[in-house]
């Protein structure tokens, strides 16, 4: 049996940040800067580096307010970013991002209603008939966009998080 150490607080959440970082496609230099936007200040362009990497000779501390400013950044309460295992909160951000294109879906669909509403209060054949009929078009197309958005969105998500979550169970461990 080998001895491994117990991984630290600060490992789990060195791990989350990348799966996180990576999992939404940015670059460290990229995340650096959004966490630089929640902590008032620029923080070092090795900061994301230096907590991803754990260094087990010398592991940089991780301070609350970078934690925090992450957590922000990634849309998860802090304790997301500490948990080890890692597919329960991923479905929440999946879950967040489809409540997010779902509600860019709901905003096209309540402007259509609402063109619909008055077209249809004015229905008379008319140049400006035409001329709706074209705008509606146009709003049917951003609907069909968005209903497209949120099918891609939904099926990225499904394939990280089928590929990403783990083996066991936290509850199960390592038999």
């Amino acid at each position: 049996m080998e001895n491994q150490r117990e991984p630290t607080p600060e490992d789990v959440f060195g791990r989350r940040i990348k799966a996180e970082r990576e999992a939404r496609g940015w670059t460290q230099a990229e995340l650096t800067r959004r966490a630089a936007e929640h902590l008032g200040s620029d923080p070092y362009s090795s900061l994301v580096a230096k907590i991803e990497s754990r260094d087990v000779a010398s592991p940089r501390l991780i301070r609350l307010d970078e934690a925090s400013a992450f957590a922000k950044v990634f849309g998860l309460p802090l304790d997301a970013l500490l948990a080890s295992s890692s597919g329960y909160t991923e479905a929440q951000a999946a879950l967040q991002h489809t409540q997010n294109a779902a509600g860019d879906l709901s905003d096209a669909t309540r402007e259509l209603w609402g063109r619909l509403t008055t077209y249809a209060r004015h229905w008379r054949d008319t140049p400006e008939k035409q001329s709706e009929a074209r705008v509606l078009a146009e709003l049917l197309a951003r609907v069909a966009d968005q209903v497209q958005g949120v099918h891609n969105a939904l099926s990225e998500h499904l394939a990280a998080l089928t590929t990403r979550l783990p083996e066991t169970h936290p509850e199960e461990g390592n038999a």
